[in-house]
């Protein structure tokens, strides 16, 4: 008897891993698919199945904008720009920006 085409993901389901589907959709004239989960799958030979992805961390970079402080008694331009200032949080599927702030 040869082995099922699913027969990995099924064992990985049942030791209880979450499973998705890709499912054909239609969208207007456009034909696209979408995995969905699946927590009670039908293990059809012609379907595609997946363990689920896990969700990628979101990531943070620190950096430092420089300025210039002008000195007035001086006259001399100090800059600042030796340690970080503003703190970047990314989203770690998209890799957009969710948000940012300044560091005090």
């Amino acid at each position: 008897m040869a082995r099922h085409k699913h027969a990995d993901l099924i064992h990985a389901w049942a030791d209880g891993a979450e499973i998705q589907q890709n499912v054909p959709q239609f969208q207007g004239e456009i034909y696209t698919t979408k995995w969905f989960d699946d927590p009670d799958p039908l293990w059809c030979l012609l379907a595609e199945y997946r363990i689920k992805p896990q969700p990628k961390p979101d990531y943070e970079i620190q950096s430092y904008v420089s300025y210039v402080i002008y000195d007035s008694l001086y006259g001399d331009a100090v800059s600042k720009s030796d340690i970080p200032n503003v703190r970047y949080v990314f989203d770690g599927e998209t890799n957009k920006l969710k948000f940012a702030e300044v560091i005090k």
